[in-house]
This record gives structure tokens, C-alpha cells and sequence, in this order.
């Protein structure tokens, strides 16, 4: 393999049948320039074994197991192995689309000056599904309130690997998503809001993302400012479709 294009970063723990799911995805997702890591919180399901299988079938390029405070913190450690030009965070229960890949990565090809990309997409919960697409005219990347204001699933990031050498997910706060790409936008990198169809982010009654972080957005207040969410909780409808313009 030479010149990595793009690393996807998943963390996982006892979900063995989830991530074996993920896994098969990744394999038609994933091309021969990308490279897929696994970082598995000691499971103590079979993980171990779906790991080592799709390790042996080539899909996965890097594993490891250890302990983790969280999921966040063993994204950021996948994130250190990385060597692809742009990261992928990933979650074990997410979806991603290929046709929105391609075109995200085709995106951030184009725009160079574009460090953090957050793509649109849809929430599956078991009561309802949400369409998560901004209008132009946000400008999400202008301040580092705006992701608070309107919003931003960790589901749709694809940042530049550049990006993780001065900021890393929040180990301690739940919106951790929403505080990287504030904290990006905070230290001058380059945030735009994609109205690409990247992915389907479905919500279980345990996530991945669902952890023991002592704070919510009140932590985020203290650093960003105070905010106030948009009576559409930063939520449109219509089908993310790229147009040429960013939000």
C-alpha cells in the first residue's frame, strides 16, 4: 500500500455482532488506499474473534485492545495510528453510504483550504427519523457557537489528519462531537457544513457513543459562550444533496 487516503477510525467494545455487521460494510466500503482500524475496549464477548477474522480477510489494517475511559478516548488513540490524508471516526451502529463517501472525499479533494467537513444525514431512532441538513447562509465554520447553535453528529466528520495534531475528541463530554469541531473552528481551522448524504447515525437504547461523561453542554458554554438552539433544533427538512455551495 502506498499513500494512505483515508483512515477509518472505529471503537468498540462487546458488540461483537454489531461491529461483524460494520465490518462487512467497510469491506465494500473501503478501497485499496484506505486503511481501516479497530480499537476494542477488552471485550469480553467473541470481538476479539471478528477482529481477528477481518484482520486475516484484509479489511482491517490496525487493531488494538486496552482499556479505554470511553469511546472517545479510544477514537483519539485509533486517530494516533492513523496515516491517512483524512480521518474517518466511525461508529460500529453507523452507516456509512458509499455514493456520499465518495463524493465528501471528491469535496474535500477540491476545496483543499477545508480542513473539518461535517456531511448531512439521517437519525434512526425507533420512534422516528431525522434529516439532518443545513441551509445556506449558516455558516457553520464562522464561530465557534455555531455548532452548538445548529448542532453536529459526529456521524458526518471527515477532517484532515492534520487536524487531530492540536485537537482531540473530549473524553469527558458527552456531545464530544459538537466540542471538536467547536475547538476546531476555535483554533482557526477551516469548518464547513456538506450537504452531502453521508450517512445513517441509528440511535439504540445503548450506543456507542453512550458513556459514562460526567458533563453535557454546560461545559461547552464555559468555553464557547453561551448559545441558544434554533426552534428547529438545527434540523431541515429535504434530502442532503450537494450543490456546489457549503452552509
Amino acid at each position: 500500500m502506498g499513500d494512505i487516503r483515508v483512515s477509518y477510525v472505529m471503537a468498540t467494545k462487546n458488540r461483537a455482532d454489531t461491529l461483524c455487521d460494520a465490518l462487512e460494510r467497510l469491506e465494500g466500503l473501503a478501497g485499496p488506499d484506505d486503511e481501516v482500524i479497530v480499537m476494542d475496549g477488552l471485550s469480553e464477548d467473541h470481538t476479539p474473534e471478528v477482529i481477528d477474522e477481518f484482520f486475516q480477510r484484509g479489511v482491517i489494517a490496525q487493531f488494538a485492545s486496552g482499556e479505554d475511559k470511553n469511546a472517545a478516548d479510544a477514537t483519539n488513540k485509533g486517530i494516533a495510528l492513523a496515516q491517512g490524508e483524512y480521518v474517518r471516526p466511525i461508529s460500529d451502529d453507523d452507516i456509512t453510504l458509499p455514493e456520499g463517501m465518495a463524493q465528501a472525499i471528491q469535496i474535500m479533494n477540491d476545496n483543499p483550504e477545508v480542513d473539518v467537513m461535517l456531511c448531512g444525514g439521517t437519525k434512526v431512532s425507533k420512534s422516528r427519523e431525522t434529516t439532518i441538513c443545513l441551509p445556506v447562509g449558516v455558516d457553520y465554520g464562522s464561530h465557534s457557537s455555531k455548532p452548538m447553535d445548529y448542532g453536529g453528529c459526529g456521524a458526518g466528520i471527515i477532517a484532515r489528519r492534520r487536524v487531530f495534531e492540536k485537537i482531540k475528541f473530549s473524553t469527558r463530554i458527552r456531545a464530544c462531537d459538537v466540542m471538536f469541531l467547536a475547538d476546531a473552528i476555535k483554533e482557526g481551522f477551516t469548518v464547513k457544513f456538506c450537504r452531502v448524504n453521508l450517512y445513517v447515525h441509528r440511535v439504540f437504547s445503548r450506543t456507542a457513543g453512550e458513556n459514562d461523561m460526567p458533563e453535557g453542554f454546560s461545559n461547552i458554554r464555559e468555553k464557547h459562550g453561551d448559545f441558544v438552539r434554533p426552534k428547529t433544533g438545527g434540523v431541515f427538512k429535504g434530502t442532503p444533496a450537494w450543490d456546489g455551495a457549503f452552509a
